[in-house]
């Protein structure tokens, strides 16, 4: 089973703000995901590790669809880029569901 992190990085506030902590979040994870993706309406400075796809900003309603239509894995855990993964966000589960679904925080404050 692979899985896949990736997060959508629209405008131009965002990624210098919490880039570089998302992509720290996903480093420090254990297992590692087969793949990184971040979808964007403009060319961003990542790793090589990190696969970019840059789209239309007018295709600004679609960007979840181009994340789904890169992604080569069996699996993806999508976050807002203002958000951290666990370390642990990438354990394999072991289910026959079709799309699973984990409490997060925010805040602090389970949701």
């Amino acid at each position: 089973m692979s899985i896949a992190a990736g997060a959508i990085s629209f405008g131009d506030a965002y990624w210098p703000r919490f880039g570089a902590r998302w992509l720290a979040s996903i480093e420090r994870a254990d297992p590692q995901p087969d793949q990184v993706l971040l979808v964007s309406d403009r060319e961003l400075d990542v790793p090589s590790w990190v696969q970019l796809v840059v789209v239309s900003s007018e295709r600004r309603l679609m960007l979840m669809n181009d994340f789904a239509d890169h992604c080569r894995c069996d699996w993806w855990v999508f976050a807002g880029l203002d958000d951290e993964y666990t370390a642990d966000a990438f354990t394999p589960i072991v289910s026959d569901a079709d799309a699973v679904f984990f409490p997060c925080q925010q805040a602090g404050e389970a949701m």
